[in-house]
C-alpha cells in the first residue's frame, strides 16, 4: 500500500516566512513612493501642429514648478487632431503648465481635461482656462479648439491652467495591492517554489556537483560567476541594443535636440541622476578616433589634437587611454558604440572577477570567493559615474593587489619573475585607464595595500626585504618606462589652465559615512537627489561589518588587517579626518578637489576584498556558539553609522523613495544573515536559496541597469546604441566643397563640442581639462562664452557683432537649425539648406598668412578692440614684451596680406607655402604652446613666437616662396622616450636576473 506524500514535502514553513518577509521587503520602495506614482491619472489633450518636436506638462503640487515634476512626449505632424496623454501623480493639483512645443509651429487644441487610469473622467477644462505664459503671438479660441501660434525663434512657448479650486486626486480603494503585487507576488511564489523540500531534493544532486566542480576549478567558476554578474548587471547593453554612450544619456552631437545624429529614433533624454556623463560623452569618446587617424592615417604618434579648441595637446591630457590594450578595439572600430559597450563589460568583468581572484588567494575559500565575485558586479559606484572613464581606473586597479600577492606567495624565481612583470603591467594598466586624479591616487593606495601584505603576511617570510627590493627596483623602472606619459602631461600641465588650478579640498562626510555602502544616503543631501559620492554596496557592507566586530579575529588574519590598515590611508582623506587645510597644503593632493570622490575608488576595493576575509569567517563559522553575538554587534554597528547619520542631517527632508528603500535595505540587513545561519544549524538548502536568490537582489539591485523601472531617478536605464558616424547630407555637402583649412560651428546647440573629432572637423570648442590660458582669455574678450562653458547656445541673432572673432579664429563654415525657407544671416552666405542650413563667412582669415606689419598691443581686451573695429582684413600684432618678434612697422594701414597655401595637415604637424615680398611674419591659426613645437623653413630649424595672442608665429628676412612646418613635439619628450628605453632595457635586464636559478654548491 503506497503513502501519499506529506505536506511538508511539498512545503517549507521557515523558507515561506523568509520568502514572506523578503517580498514584503522588496515592494517597500513601490510602497513608500505610491504618493509619486504616475500611472494612476492621466492629462489628456488633442492636438495638431505644423512641426514636429517636443512637448511637456508640468504641474504644481505646491512646491512650484519643477523639471522633476513633468511629463514630457514627443510631438508629431499628423494628418488628424492626435490625443497625447501626460501621466500625472496622485495629490493635489494647484495649477498646470503646457510647453507646447521646442521651436516655431502652429497648433490646436481641443479636449483637454484629467482622467483616471481606466478612462473615467476626473476634470473636464474649457478653452477658456488656458493662458498665455510665454513666446505665444496668436491665441485665438475657434469654437471647440484654440489655434496657437509660437514665436519663430522661440523655444519655449507656455500656456498656463489655473484652477479656480485645487483638483484633487485621490487614491483607488486597491491602490495598494495594485501598487506592491506586481513585486510582492511573484517574489513571494519564487521563494516558496526554491523553497520547496521537493525542489530542494531534486535540486540538491544536481547543485552538489556544481558545488564540486566549483571546488575543483574555483578560477574557472569565479570567471564564469562573475560574466554572469555583468551579464545581469547591464543586460539592456549586452541583449537589448542599449549603449553607455548613447547621446541620450545625456549629450548633444550634430543635431541640437534628440535624436542627436542621424537615423537615431529616441526622443528622450535619460534620466542620468546628476551622474557626470559628459565626462565620456563630451570627450573620450573621441579621442580612439584622432588616435586612429594619426597612427594609420599619418603614421604618427598621437600627441596633438587639432580638431578642438583650435589645437592643444592630446597625449598629454593625460587622459586618453594611450597605451591601454583594451582601447585598441575602440581605435580600430573608429570609436563606435559596439566597442566602447564591450570595453565596460570587459571592465565590469574584470572588477568582479579581480575581486573573487584575490579574495580566493587570500582566504582558500571558493564560497566567499564566489559571493564577493557577485557583489563585485553591482558595485554602487557604477551609479555614480554611469559611463564615466573612472569606471575603467577602478575595474583595473584590483590587479594591482592580484599581482602583489602573486609576488610575495611566489615560490620559485621564474614565478617571481613573472609576478615583477605583472606588477608593473598592472600599474600601467590602471596608469593609461584614462583618468588621472582617480588613476594616480588608486596606484598609491593600493600599491601601499601591497606594502602592508609584504610586511604582514607569512608567506613573504624571509624574503621580505628582498621582496620590497624587487617592488621598488620596479618602481623606479615603471616610473622610466612611462615617462612619456608623465612627462607629456606635466608638460602641457605646465603651459595650460584648468578647472583644478585653486588649492580645494571637498571630502565627504564621515557622519555619513553609511552612504559609503549605498549612496542613497548621500543624495538625500542634494535638491532632486543627485549622485553624490562612490560606493560599494549593502550586501558587501555585511562582510565588511562581520570583520569589523570580530577584533579578536584580526591577528590570525593578516590579510584582513593589512587591508584595514591600508584603507584609513584613504578613509582618512576622502572622509575629512584628514582636515582640508591640512590637504591643499600638500602638493598635488592639494589641486585633486574631489578628494571624497577620489579617495572612495580605493577604498571601494580595499573594502570589497575585505568583506570577502569577513564573508570567509561568517560561512566557516556559522555553526559555531557566539554567531548570532556576532550578527547582533553587527547590526550595532550598522544601528550607529544610522544613528550619526541621522543626527547629521537631523531636520532634512527625506524623499518617499528613500523612506521605501532604507527600510527595505534595513529588514535584508537582518533578515539575510538571521535566514543563513538558521539554514545552517538546520542544515535547510531551500532556506539558504531563499536567503540567496531574493535576498542578494534586494540588496544589488539598483546598481544594475534597467530597460523600464518605475524609478527612474534612482537605477539607470541607458539609451539606445546609435551610429555615431552616421551619413548627414549637410556634412557631406561641407566635406564635398573644395576649401582651404578652415573651422566648423553650430548655432544655437548644433554640432556640440567635441563631435566635430568624428567629422574631423576642426572647431574653436572642447572640452579638455587642460587648454591654453591664452586661447582661454581670448574666447573671454570676445564673449565666446562656448569656450569655458561647452552647453551654451551660439545664437543667431547678434552674429554680426560676434562675426569678426570667428573671422579671427578660422570659421569658414556655419551649421543652423534647418528652416523650410532661406533666412539671412547678417554677414555669412547661405550655401545649402540640407538636415542642417549651411552657411560660410566670405571675410574669414586664412588658416596662415603672411604680413610686412606687426602692431603692439598691452592687453587681451586692446587686442579684442583692434579686431572689433578694425578693417576686417587679417593683421598680425603681438603683447607688448614679446622678445623673440621681428621689429616692423607697425602701421596696419599699408599692410600686406599674402594667404598661405599648399596645406597638408596631419595629426601633430601643419605644413604650408607662403609667398613672402620682403621682411615680415607668418602667422599660423593654431594654438600657441612654448617650447612644444619644431618649426622649419625650407627646412631648417628657427624659433617661433606667440602671435594675435594665441597663435603662433615667425619671422622671415627675405622675400621668396617659403615652406614652413610646425611640428609638435612637447618639451622634453625627447628625454623621456631615452628615459622609457632606459627602462625597458632595466626591465628585460631584472626580469631575466629574476628568473635565474640559484647556483648551489
Amino acid at each position: 500500500m503506497t503513502t501519499r506524500p506529506s505536506w511538508k514535502s511539498w512545503f517549507d514553513w521557515r523558507s515561506a516566512i523568509f520568502a514572506l518577509v523578503l517580498a514584503v521587503a522588496a515592494s517597500f520602495p513601490l510602497l513608500f513612493s505610491s504618493a509619486e506614482r504616475r500611472d494612476f491619472y492621466f492629462f489628456e489633450v488633442t492636438l495638431t501642429s505644423t512641426h514636429s518636436g517636443f512637448t511637456q506638462l508640468f504641474w504644481d503640487m505646491g512646491r512650484g514648478i519643477t523639471e522633476y515634476d513633468s511629463s514630457s512626449q514627443p510631438l508629431k505632424v499628423e494628418p488628424q487632431p492626435v490625443r497625447y496623454r501626460y501621466m500625472l501623480p496622485s495629490g493635489t493639483l494647484a495649477s498646470l503648465r503646457f510647453d507646447l512645443i521646442n521651436r516655431h509651429s502652429v497648433m490646436t487644441l481641443t479636449q483637454a481635461r484629467i482622467v483616471n487610469r481606466r478612462g473615467k473622467v476626473i476634470r473636464n477644462f474649457s478653452l477658456d482656462e488656458f493662458q498665455v505664459g510665454q513666446q505665444i503671438t496668436r491665441f485665438e479660441p475657434q469654437g471647440d479648439k484654440l489655434l496657437v501660434e509660437t514665436k519663430p525663434e522661440g523655444n519655449d512657448p507656455v500656456l498656463d491652467l489655473k484652477f479656480a479650486a485645487p483638483v484633487v486626486l485621490p487614491k483607488y480603494p486597491l491602490a495598494w495591492l495594485i501598487i506592491t503585487a506586481p513585486v510582492l507576488v511573484p517574489v513571494f511564489l519564487l521563494g516558496l517554489i526554491i523553497g520547496s523540500p521537493a525542489v530542494g531534493r531534486f535540486l540538491t544532486p544536481r547543485l552538489s556537483r556544481v558545488a564540486a566542480w566549483a571546488q575543483r576549478k574555483p578560477g574557472a567558476a569565479i570567471a564564469l560567476t562573475g560574466a554572469l554578474a555583468v551579464a545581469v548587471q547591464m543586460h539592456p547593453v549586452v541583449f537589448f541594443g542599449k549603449s553607455f554612450v548613447s547621446p541620450n544619456n545625456g549629450s548633444l552631437m550634430l543635431y541640437g535636440e534628440q535624436p542627436s545624429v542621424p537615423g537615431a529614433t529616441q526622443t528622450i533624454w535619460c534620466d542620468g541622476m546628476g551622474s557626470d556623463v559628459g565626462a565620456m560623452l563630451f570627450q573620450h569618446l573621441y579621442y580612439p578616433m584622432i588616435q586612429r587617424e594619426s597612427l594609420f592615417t599619418h603614421g604618427e604618434l598621437p600627441l596633438w589634437n587639432r580638431y578642438c579648441l583650435s589645437g592643444e595637446p592630446l597625449l598629454g591630457q593625460g587622459q586618453t587611454m594611450f597605451g591601454d590594450p583594451f582601447n585598441v578595439l575602440t581605435i580600430l572600430a573608429d570609436g563606435a558604440s559596439w566597442a566602447w559597450d564591450i570595453r565596460f563589460a570587459i571592465a565590469h568583468w574584470l572588477l568582479a572577477a579581480g575581486l573573487g581572484f584575490i579574495v580566493l588567494r587570500l582566504t582558500r575559500h571558493p564560497g566567499a570567493a564566489l559571493l564577493v565575485t557577485v557583489g563585485g558586479g553591482f558595485i554602487g559606484f557604477f551609479t555614480f559615474r554611469i559611463n564615466h572613464p573612472a569606471t575603467f581606473s577602478l575595474c583595473y586597479s584590483p590587479w594591482i593587489l592580484w599581482a602583489w600577492l602573486g609576488l610575495i606567495e611566489a615560490d620559485t624565481t621564474k614565478a617571481r619573475a613573472r609576478w615583477f612583470v605583472a606588477l608593473l603591467l598592472t600599474n600601467a594598466l590602471v596608469m593609461v585607464s584614462g583618468t588621472v586624479k582617480e588613476a594616480y591616487m588608486a596606484m598609491i593606495c593600493l600599491n601601499f595595500a601591497g606594502v602592508m601584505w609584504l610586511v604582514l603576511l607569512p608567506a613573504a617570510g624571509g624574503r621580505r626585504w628582498k621582496l620590497a627590493v624587487i617592488a621598488g627596483g620596479g618602481g623606479a623602472i615603471f616610473i622610466l618606462l612611462t615617462a612619456p606619459l608623465w612627462i607629456s602631461f606635466l608638460a602641457a600641465l605646465r603651459h595650460s589652465v584648468t578647472g583644478y588650478d585653486t588649492p580645494t579640498a571637498n571630502p565627504l562626510s564621515l557622519a555619513q559615512f553609511i552612504g559609503f555602502f549605498d549612496d542613497i544616503f548621500y543624495r538625500q543631501n542634494l535638491a532632486g537627489e543627485n549622485v553624490l559620492g562612490p560606493s560599494l554596496n549593502a550586501f558587501l557592507m555585511l562582510g565588511v561589518l562581520w570583520w569589523l566586530v570580530h577584533p579578536r579575529r584580526w591577528k590570525s588574519d593578516p590579510a584582513g588587517s593589512g587591508l584595514a590598515l591600508a584603507a584609513l590611508v584613504p578613509l582618512a582623506l576622502g572622509f575629512g579626518i584628514v582636515p582640508p587645510a591640512v590637504i591643499v597644503k600638500i602638493p598635488f593632493l592639494a589641486n585633486l578637489v574631489h578628494v571624497g570622490n577620489v579617495f572612495s575608488c580605493p577604498l571601494i576595493i580595499l573594502a570589497a576584498l575585505l568583506a570577502g576575509c569577513g564573508l570567509r569567517d561568517a560561512i566557516v563559522r556559522a555553526r559555531e556558539p557566539g554567531w548570532l553575538a556576532g550578527w547582533a554587534r553587527m547590526i550595532g554597528f550598522v544601528a550607529v553609522l544610522a544613528t550619526a547619520y541621522f543626527l547629521a542631517t537631523r531636520g532634512g527632508t527625506k524623499s518617499a523613495f528613500f523612506r521605501g528603500y532604507a527600510s527595505s535595505l534595513g529588514v535584508a540587513v537582518l533578515a539575510i544573515p538571521a535566514g543563513f545561519w538558521w539554514a545552517q544549524r538546520r542544515a535547510q538548502p531551500g532556506l539558504i536559496a531563499v536567503v540567496l536568490l531574493l535576498g542578494l537582489p534586494l540588496l544589488l539591485w539598483r546598481h544594475g541597469q534597467y530597460l523600464t523601472t518605475p524609478f527612474n531617478h534612482y537605477a539607470w536605464i541607458p539609451g539606445d546604441r546609435v551610429n555615431i558616424h552616421a551619413t548627414s547630407p549637410a556634412v557631406s555637402f561641407i566635406d564635398q566643397l573644395p576649401r582651404e583649412p578652415g573651422r566648423v560651428i553650430g548655432f544655437q546647440t548644433n554640432l556640440f563640442p567635441s563631435y566635430n573629432a568624428a567629422l574631423r572637423w576642426e572647431s574653436l570648442y572642447g572640452v579638455d581639462a587642460l587648454r591654453s590660458w591664452h586661447y582661454q582669455s581670448l574666447a573671454g574678450a570676445f564673449g565666446l562664452e562656448r569656450v569655458w562653458m561647452w552647453d551654451r547656445a551660439v545664437p543667431e541673432e547678434g552674429m554680426l557683432q560676434q562675426l569678426r572673432a570667428y573671422d579671427l579664429l578660422n570659421v569658414s563654415h556655419y551649421v543652423a537649425d534647418h528652416s523650410d525657407r532661406p533666412r539671412d544671416i547678417h554677414g555669412l552666405q547661405l550655401l545649402a539648406r540640407r538636415d542642417l542650413d549651411v552657411y560660410a563667412s566670405p571675410t574669414v582669415w586664412p588658416r596662415a598668412f603672411f604680413t610686412n606689419r606687426l602692431a603692439v598691443y598691452a592687453n587681451v581686451e586692446e587686442f579684442a578692440m583692434r579686431v572689433s573695429t578694425g578693417d576686417g582684413r587679417p593683421f598680425a600684432a603681438v603683447q607688448a614684451g614679446e622678445d623673440r618678434a621681428p621689429t616692423l612697422s607697425a602701421d596696419l594701414s599699408g599692410r600686406e596680406i599674402r594667404p598661405g597655401t599648399d596645406f597638408r595637415l596631419t595629426g601633430n604637424k601643419t605644413t604650408f607655402v607662403v609667398d613672402a615680398s620682403g621682411p615680415g611674419v607668418v602667422v599660423l591659426t593654431e594654438t600657441f604652446y612654448p617650447e612644444d613645437f619644431r618649426v622649419t623653413v625650407d627646412g631648417k630649424p628657427t624659433h617661433y613666437f606667440r602671435v594675435n595672442h594665441t597663435f603662433k608665429g615667425i619671422g622671415l628676412e627675405r622675400p621668396g616662396r617659403h615652406t614652413i612646418t610646425f611640428a609638435y613635439w612637447p618639451q622634453h619628450f625627447t628625454t623621456a622616450l631615452w628615459l622609457a628605453a632606459a627602462g625597458l632595457v632595466l626591465f628585460v635586464a631584472t626580469y631575466f636576473w629574476l628568473r635565474r636559478e640559484p647556483r648551489h654548491p
